[in-house]
C-alpha cells in the first residue's frame, strides 16, 4: 500500500549516505517530504542520446512514416498511457483545436497502460476516435524519426520527476507545449510553451499557437536545440561518480 511504501521509504532515505535525484522539483520533494539534510541530496539530470542531435535523411524518414503508418501532420506524445500524464483531459483539448478548424491528428507512442481504454472511449466520445493513433511501442530508430517527423510536441503531464521525451523532443528540432507543472519548466526552461494541465481550454489555445504561429514555431525549435545540447550522458556520469566519491569520503 502507499502508506506501506512511504514507510519503507523514508527509512531508506534516513539509513542512506548519499540520494541522487533527476530535478530540483524531485529535490525539494524529498527534502521537505521526508525532512532529509540538504547536502544528502544531489540532482544530476539525465543525458539525451547524441543520436537525437543528428540529422536523418528524408528516405529514412519516409520509411518510417510509411511502416508506421503516421500521417502527413500529427501531434506527438511520447510516454505511458497512464493517469498522471493526464491524456483523457489532453482529448478534450484536441477537441477544441479541432472545433478551431485544425484537424490534425494525435500519435501516442508508448506502451499502453492503464488508461488505454479510457483514451479509446473517450476519443469515440468525443468524435476524433480516428484522430488519435495509438502506435504503441516503437524500436529507438523509428521513435527517433518519428520525433522529426512531428508537427510539434505534446507533454501534459500533472507530475514529472524529469521527463526526458521532452529532451529528447528539444534534441528532434519540433516545438514542444507541455504543463507548466513539477519538472517540466526546469527541464525546458524558456524553450516550451506552457499550458495548464488542468485547463483543456490552456492546452488547446497553446497548441493551436504551436501549430499556427511561424514565428514562435522558429522561437521554440532553436531554443530547444540549444536546450537539449545541455544533457550528455557524459556529464550525467561524471556528476554521478564525483557524488559517489563523496559519499565514500563521507564529506
Amino acid at each position: 500500500s502507499g502508506r506501506m511504501f512511504f514507510h519503507l521509504a523514508a527509512a531508506s532515505f534516513r539509513n542512506a549516505d548519499g540520494i541522487l535525484t533527476l530535478s530540483h522539483f524531485t529535490a525539494v520533494e524529498l527534502i521537505s517530504r521526508f525532512a532529509l539534510e540538504e547536502k544528502k541530496v544531489k540532482v544530476v539530470p539525465l543525458g539525451v542520446d547524441k543520436r537525437f542531435l543528428e540529422e536523418v535523411p528524408a528516405a529514412e524518414l519516409k520509411a518510417t512514416r510509411r511502416r508506421c503508418n503516421l500521417p502527413p501532420a500529427f501531434l506527438l506524445f511520447v510516454g505511458a498511457q497512464v493517469p498522471r500524464k493526464n491524456l483523457l483531459r489532453f482529448l478534450e483539448a484536441l477537441k477544441i483545436v479541432h472545433l478551431h478548424g485544425i484537424q490534425i491528428p494525435l500519435v501516442l507512442i508508448g506502451p499502453w497502460g492503464e488508461d488505454t481504454e479510457a483514451i479509446r472511449l473517450r476519443a469515440e466520445k468525443l468524435g476524433i476516435g480516428h484522430w488519435v493513433i495509438m502506435a504503441g511501442y516503437l524500436d529507438e530508430e523509428d521513435v527517433r524519426r518519428a520525433y522529426r517527423l512531428a508537427t510539434a510536441f505534446v507533454f501534459p503531464s500533472l507530475c514529472e520527476g524529469f521527463g526526458l521525451p521532452l529532451v529528447e523532443a528539444m534534441a528532434s528540432g519540433i516545438p514542444v507545449a507541455a504543463s507548466l507543472s513539477s519538472a517540466i519548466p526546469e527541464v525546458c526552461r524558456d524553450a516550451a510553451l506552457y499550458f495548464r494541465p488542468e485547463s483543456p481550454e490552456s492546452m488547446a489555445e497553446k497548441v493551436i499557437s504551436v501549430i499556427e504561429d511561424g514565428e514562435l514555431r522558429q522561437k521554440l525549435i532553436a531554443r530547444g536545440k540549444e536546450r537539449a545540447r545541455d544533457f550528455s550522458w557524459e556529464k550525467a556520469a561524471a556528476e554521478t561518480l564525483e557524488f559517489y566519491e563523496r559519499v565514500v569520503r563521507g564529506l
